[in-house]
């Protein structure tokens, strides 16, 4: 089988249900699901990407697929 994987870029501010409900349904389709936090230039966020990071990880963990990265 051919190995696939998705990345999942947001700048997210706060990440959200729907974030993780991108993230689950991406692992469902591809071999790893690989998500990150950026900032966008165009938006003001209230968060820094550290807090932010660790919001998206956080809200993720309870995950039982362990390819989401």
């Amino acid at each position: 089988m051919e190995q696939s994987i998705a990345l999942f870029g947001t700048s997210a501010d706060p990440p959200t249900i729907g974030h993780k409900k991108i993230l689950e349904e991406l692992s469902e389709i591809y071999a790893f699901t690989i998500s990150y936090v950026s900032n966008n230039p165009n938006k003001k966020h209230k968060e820094d990407i550290s807090m932010r990071s660790f919001l998206l990880k956080t809200l993720i963990e309870d995950l039982d697929n362990p390819k989401i990265l």
